[in-house]
């Protein structure tokens, strides 16, 4: 900061020193105009004036006077003298006279002392002569008449001496005046030229030296523009480094989780006691929030690298807004709250907009509240107006106060430390889903009372679309759902657990597995056997996916085109891209789900698609069976196993469940509520695996009962969980033979 005010300083001072120059040298410049304008005029004056020639004048006015007074005394005393050289002198003594009768001579010599009078005094007398000798006389002077008139003649003598001397004293004072005036503009115009060229040196001095510094100043901006950019640069190198590291992460810890959940996905469908389940339970609820907090490292990376893509689509919102219940209702009625989704008249249903990151935002909106509340409700409200929907989620929760509301959705920051440490969380959920809603062209905002709650806003556009045409399901109910040809799928990974964890899902949907360890191996594979699909890891040693991907582009024949599926932790879409580029057909992400493999079967393999192929959910016969189960997530489970074994599977729930329920039953009359709750859990849990959500909320209050030690509530709720096993199991057995078809 001192660098840079430094020079702006300066040149403020060299701005005003410049300025102070330039009206210096205005000045000058006007004062040399008037002083050259003053010499002007006293130079016209002079010329207009003639006081030199005046002066002349006078002196040419006295020497008349003396000759004419010589040849008067030569006419008086001489008959004979010449007549007409008295008339020649005195008519020229009469046009001297003229001559000091001037404007100026009136101002300078007529009007000093008695200079006016002594001008009447000869006027009167060349009135007079004028008889005598003037242009109207009659006769030649005769001498009696020059006597007469001599005596007024010689009386001019001293006063026109004294006219003389007093005019030329004047003339000669203002003679001087002039040329003292003249001198002293002379000087003063000397003065003002030194101080003007002084001015301008001064000036062009300051000029040079103010553009010597912009001249740094440039040079100095060039430099610092020069480091931005170099500093841009290294940024970039950075965050390219950070997006490479962050890939490296993401394979380096998904590769490991894959088999993790895999691992426990598997050990979950073999015997174990209840202790086993629940510590099972725990684990895979630990590895699924570990897998949580990855995503949204990775969200929030894409988000600033700008490579977070929206996929807006055609979405039922009413269908979104009750899977979204379905999701959270067990973890809200397992802290014993009241999960309530409103939606108000006028809210459309078919919208597009992005069904992923809405549902990522709700959800972690939703999450939040209920892990903030610990008492009452969690409520979300959706409506309408002409341009927007708004999703308002409340609680009666803690609530934030002011000062934290400012740091709420800032990177890492936590509305209460404590509770956040007690309740887990990076942070990032709030500042990703406020970026997801901007990125849609929308926003979040929040408002909050400490101690009684909080109000989660999100604005989305609204974007209305009419609804779709619904197809029959008639040929999907005709597609058998046992796989009636199998296919030879290769599975391309270095990580044992995750080659074992895929080979067993891909056998337990009828298919027979393949493995490699390397890439080198799966194109000798595909090479020496004719397989159907590959499912290709990309970081492999020796041979990495994408080089294998090339190599099995080239070979001959028509196993150069089986289909190439990327399996790999890298989520990012350069790495998607450079898979499609080295000529993969897919991508997937690690850890996938089984669900999520039967899709890509479905996909790649023409003979496959009738065995994986989404089941048609069955259509809704009343409220009781949309009540009862949950068709999502028994879809999912249709997808891996038969009717039959769904069927049977469903009868043994069935009766671990009546035998739970007469354990509890048992356990109420001897007050064991450990019992209780260790039973309505396993019931909950047996429940929500096959989609009958009505009985796994049932199970919830009883179990939220049993930990409260609330008598005066278990028993009515024991009744409603008992009271729902038949209704239940009737309406899983119509939705499996929906799914079958006739």
């Amino acid at each position: 900061m001192t660098s840079t005010a430094a020079p702006s300083a300066g040149l403020s001072s060299r701005g005003r020193l410049l300025v102070a120059s330039g009206v210096l040298i205005f000045v000058a410049l006007a004062s040399v105009v008037w002083t050259q304008v003053r010499q002007f005029q006293l130079l016209s004056l002079a010329n207009q004036y003639q006081d030199d020639y005046l002066q002349v004048s006078l002196g040419h006015l006295e020497s008349e006077y003396l000759r004419l007074m010589m040849l008067w005394q030569q006419a008086m005393d001489d008959p004979a003298a010449d007549r007409a050289a008295l008339q020649l002198r005195y008519d020229i003594f009469v046009s001297r006279v003229s001559l000091v009768e001037t404007d100026r001579a009136r101002r300078t010599v007529l009007a000093q002392g008695d200079n006016a009078q002594v001008h009447r005094l000869v006027k009167d007398f060349i009135a007079a002569a004028d008889v005598v000798l003037g242009s109207g006389a009659t006769a030649p002077p005769d001498a009696r008449a020059l006597r007469d008139l001599y005596p007024r003649l010689e009386a001019l003598g001293g006063p026109v001496h004294s006219l003389i001397l007093d005019g030329s004293h004047h003339l000669s004072s203002l003679t001087t005046q002039r040329n003292v005036a003249l001198r002293e503009t002379n000087r003063n115009t000397i003065a003002l030229t030194v101080l003007l060229a002084l001015a301008a040196f001064g000036f062009a001095v300051l000029s040079l030296s103010q553009f010597r510094r912009l001249d740094l100043r440039r040079r100095s901006l060039e430099n610092v523009s020069e480091e931005l950019r170099r500093a841009r640069r290294v940024a970039e190198d950075a965050s390219a480094a950070k997006s490479n590291f962050l890939a490296n992460m993401s394979h380096e810890i998904r590769t490991p989780l894959q088999g993790v959940l895999g691992m426990l996905a598997l050990l979950a469908e073999t015997p174990l006691e209840q202790r086993q389940q629940e510590r099972l339970r725990t684990a895979r609820d630990s590895a699924d929030h570990l897998l949580a907090i990855l995503n949204d490292i990775l969200d929030l990376a894409k988000l600033e690298a700008g490579k977070l893509p929206t996929s807006p689509q055609r979405v039922d919102l009413h269908l979104l807004l009750a899977d979204l219940e379905a999701l959270m209702r067990a973890q809200a009625v397992a802290k014993g709250l009241k999960l309530q989704v409103v939606m108000q008249p006028g809210l459309p249903r078919w919208v597009e907009l992005d069904p992923t990151r809405v549902r990522q935002i709700l959800l972690n909106l939703c999450s939040n509240a209920i892990k903030f509340t610990a008492q009452g409700r969690v409520t979300l409200k959706a409506r309408a107006d002409d341009a927007r929907i708004r999703l308002e989620v409340e609680d009666t929760g803690i609530g934030i106060d002011s000062a934290t509301l400012a740091q709420l959705f800032q990177r890492f920051g936590r509305g209460d430390e404590s509770r956040a440490r007690r309740h887990g969380g990076t942070g990032l959920g709030l500042e990703i889903s406020r970026q997801l809603a901007r990125l849609m062209g929308g926003d979040i905002g929040v408002t909050s009372v400490p101690g009684e709650g909080s109000r989660f806003v999100v604005e989305l556009p609204r974007v209305d679309l009419p609804a779709p045409r619904v197809e029959a399901p008639a040929a999907l109910r005709d597609v058998p759902v046992t796989a009636a040809v199998d296919r030879l799928v290769l599975v391309a990974d270095d990580n044992a657990v995750n080659r074992d964890y895929t080979g067993a899902v891909l056998e337990r949907l009828g298919h027979r597995v393949v493995f490699a360890g390397n890439g080198a191996e799966a194109v000798a594979v595909v090479r020496a056997q004719a397989v159907d699909l590959v499912l290709m890891d990309l970081h492999m040693p020796e041979v990495d996916g994408l080089a294998a991907t090339r190599s099995i582009r080239q070979l001959d024949g028509p196993r150069a085109a089986v289909p190439v599926v990327a399996l790999t932790a890298d989520a990012f879409a350069d790495t998607r891209a450079a898979c499609l580029a080295a000529g993969m057909n897919d991508f997937a992400a690690k850890p996938v789900s089984p669900a999520e493999l039967a899709d890509l079967l479905a996909r790649h393999t023409a003979a496959s698609a009738a065995l994986t192929a989404p089941p048609h959910p069955p259509a809704a016969r009343g409220m009781d069976l949309a009540a009862l189960v949950d068709l999502r997530i028994l879809g999912d489970v249709f997808r891996l196993l038969s009717a039959h074994k769904l069927d049977s599977l469903a009868d043994r729930f069935v009766t671990e469940a009546r035998d739970s329920v007469d354990r509890m039953h048992a356990a109420l009359g001897k007050g064991d509520h450990e019992t209780m709750h260790r039973c309505a859990h396993s019931c909950k849990g047996m429940a929500a695996s096959l989609g009958l959500k009505a009985l796994a909320d049932a199970a919830a209050q009883v179990q939220q009962a049993a930990a409260a030690a609330d008598a005066a509530a278990l028993a009515p709720a024991l009744s409603e969980l008992e009271g729902l096993i038949g209704p239940s199991r009737q309406a899983l057995r119509e939705s499996v033979q929906a799914f079958a078809g006739p």
